[in-house]
């Protein structure tokens, strides 16, 4: 049964807990993704709240069938970490909209600061601004063992609306570095993060 399969591989790391079920695995000819409750619960938080800093998903997606049509289809990139990902997927509709804007590096430390909350508590930088509508999806997860068969097992890290670079500047992987770098988040001007 490939659900005890995956369930070992979840127990034996370190960076994954819980349940390996039928309900939050998923399969395709390549893969074999499972989706924690804390990995979920971290996009639905990060990725639906407007007045937060972040991308944010329309109401009512359908992140499961999301997920089955990108691991049926192989990879972008897999980094030097062994993180597995598929970035700026067009879904051909608008899915959400891109929260993070560019801007010169010098006008950027001038904006308001905001410690991002949970996980490594990055300084990030804040201005009123509007997000971009996108149809384009990022998943990013990682690698955690391969089933008898021969395919990888993936533990969902994060997915996101929107594009992994603006203008031609490479988001950076800590979100720490953002602002030295000229990346910002745009919030709703009535943002208490504002304030």
């Amino acid at each position: 049964m490939i659900y005890n399969e995956v369930q070992e591989m979840v127990d034996n790391n370190q960076y994954t807990s819980g349940r390996v079920t039928e309900s939050n695995t998923m399969q395709s000819d390549q893969y074999v993704l499972y989706i924690s409750n804390e990995g979920m619960k971290h996009i639905l938080d990060r990725h639906s709240d407007e007045y937060a800093p972040g991308s944010t998903f329309v109401q009512g997606t359908d992140f499961m069938s999301y997920l089955q049509n990108v691991i049926s289809t192989p990879a972008t990139e897999v980094d030097a970490r062994g993180m597995v990902k598929w970035m700026e997927v067009d879904l051909g509709q608008i899915i959400g909209a891109m929260g993070v804007k560019y801007d010169d590096p010098a006008k950027v430390e001038k904006m308001k600061d905001y410690v991002m909350p949970g996980g490594r508590m990055e300084r990030v930088k804040v201005a009123a601004g509007n997000r971009e509508p996108t149809s384009l999806l990022s998943v990013i997860t990682a690698n955690i063992g391969k089933t008898k068969d021969g395919r990888d097992v993936l533990s969902l890290v994060t997915m996101f609306p929107g594009t992994n670079t603006i203008g031609g500047h490479a988001l950076p992987f800590d979100r720490g570095q953002f602002a030295s770098q000229g990346f910002y988040f745009a919030l709703p001007e009535d943002s208490p993060m504002l304030g």
